[in-house]
């Protein structure tokens, strides 16, 4: 389910807001390639992939078991900011494959990146790390 302005398929998001996204419904890469604020729940079996550009991106992590498979569950390339939220009471998991040479973490961000909230991460990194940030900064504020 989602909900917003939005248009959705497994090529893309562009979002003029805040936007709800069931991971469930989907397999594969998800594109983020707008900025805002994404609101994901469910099971992803496939990553995350976040290219937005100059704008900045939250992800808001309210229940979701992504499971990246042969790739990083979570990948940010665009050139601002990526803040990702754990609301009070979620619980959260991201795990990457074993695979992947370039991007070798469960989270890999080339980007800021800064995690908060009072939410629980659980993060399984197979390839080589659980949180990679490449030549950017790292704030945990939480979780």
């Amino acid at each position: 389910m989602m909900a917003a302005v939005l248009s959705l398929s497994m090529n893309g998001i562009t979002a003029f807001a805040q936007t709800d996204v069931d991971l469930t419904s989907h397999s594969g890469m998800l594109r983020i390639t707008e900025g805002g604020t994404y609101i994901l729940q469910g099971k992803l079996s496939g990553s995350v992939y976040v290219d937005a550009g100059n704008n900045d991106v939250e992800l808001i992590l309210d229940g979701v078991d992504i499971d990246g498979k042969d790739s990083p569950g979570i990948v940010a390339v665009n050139r601002k900011k990526l803040r990702i939220t754990l609301p009070e009471g979620s619980v959260n998991r991201v795990i990457d494959g074993n695979h992947d040479s370039q991007y070798n973490a469960a989270i890999y961000s080339m980007i800021d990146t800064v995690f908060r909230g009072d939410g629980s991460l659980y993060i399984t990194g197979n390839n080589m790390n659980g949180i990679d940030v490449n030549s950017a900064s790292l704030i945990i504020n939480g979780g």
